[in-house]
């Protein structure tokens, strides 16, 4: 199995219309990943969120996973 010397957190991304978000990462830029988390029964209160907040959390969100 190849080695690898970086793992990089690349980009996200949140879609209000769907509640998903998509995480995106890779492996020396080779090989590319994401992962999707439905938020859909968790933000009934998405009209109310705040955008500069919410992307601080899923900035967060993606470093934690």
């Amino acid at each position: 199995m190849k080695e690898f010397n970086k793992f990089y957190f690349e980009s996200f991304e949140f879609d209000f219309a769907s509640s998903k978000a998509k995480f995106y990462y890779s492996f020396d830029n080779e090989i590319s990943f994401e992962e999707i988390i439905d938020f859909k029964s968790h933000l009934p209160l998405a009209n109310n969120l705040n955008e500069n907040v919410f992307k601080n959390f899923l900035f967060n969100l993606h470093i934690a996973l």
